[in-house]
């Protein structure tokens, strides 16, 4: 389960299906319009999005998706994503998908929120509050995660 600090060079993701969990920096608080949700307030703070990516080119093609800010938003964090900084990526090669078995640890860890009850869990079929965390405190680290997923780092990409 490797963690990839900044911008990752997507050659070396995997292409495989799997689990991910993207590392966001939201500067300051402001309000983004959000589809059907409509406009939205985003407090300042660190985000964590768990996602799965089981389409065509699996982690790879999924991690240059949210890379290249599409024209037209086709899921919920494409909307927030321009107004976010990029701060890394926990994923794991899975053909089954985790995101929700990770939403749920993240739910769990300390200091987490959920801003927007729902955001992202649209198709979420067990329950889980969200699958956008918010943790609001300037000196979150996603590393701490390595720990509470009992993963390692094995690549750091400088952006």
């Amino acid at each position: 389960m490797p963690l990839v600090m900044g911008m990752p060079l997507l050659k070396e993701l995997p292409s495989e299906k799997g689990s991910y969990i993207l590392f966001l920096q939201l500067a300051e608080s402001r309000s983004i319009e959000v589809g059907r949700y409509g406009t939205l307030i985003f407090p300042a703070g660190t985000y964590a999005y768990a996602g799965s990516a089981h389409g065509k080119g699996g982690i790879a093609a999924r991690m240059k998706h949210h890379l290249n800010l599409p024209e037209r938003p086709h899921w919920h964090i494409d909307y927030v994503r321009p107004f976010m900084h990029w701060e890394g990526i926990f994923y794991e090669s899975d053909p089954l998908s985790n995101e929700c078995t990770w939403s749920k640890r993240l739910f769990n860890f300390p200091g987490s929120r959920v801003i927007i009850p729902g955001f992202g869990a649209s198709d979420c079929q067990w329950g889980c509050p969200a699958h956008l965390f918010a943790f609001l405190k300037r000196d979150f680290d996603p590393a701490a995660f390595l720990h509470y997923f009992d993963g390692s780092i094995v690549l750091s990409c400088p952006e």
